[in-house]
């Protein structure tokens, strides 16, 4: 069995597409092993760019929670040092 079809089998068995995808690709250039190089490279520089957009994306909704949080604290912190001098104001 080459090692390409064991990869896809590897896939189905776990439920990683990811495996399936390239064992069923690495199944069709695996002739020539110069293709089969350029292949894996292709997919790899391709799962790079597919896990820093996913990364990016998280940080960029961490960042938008972030600052939430922060106009939240930093509006606590304004009343709580207004309402003492609001309380005086008013009372006079």
């Amino acid at each position: 069995m080459p090692p390409w079809k064991a990869l896809r089998d590897l896939g189905l068995d776990t439920g990683m597409p990811e495996l399936v995808d390239l064992g069923s690709a690495l199944l069709l250039v695996a002739d020539d092993g110069g293709k089969v190089r350029r292949s894996l490279i292709a997919r790899a520089a391709s799962a790079r760019q597919r896990q820093m957009a996913e990364a990016e994306s998280s940080a960029a909704k961490a960042d938008d929670s972030m600052q939430f949080a922060l106009f939240v604290v930093f509006a606590g912190i304004f009343i709580f040092l207004l309402y003492p001098a609001v309380a005086v104001v008013v009372a006079l």
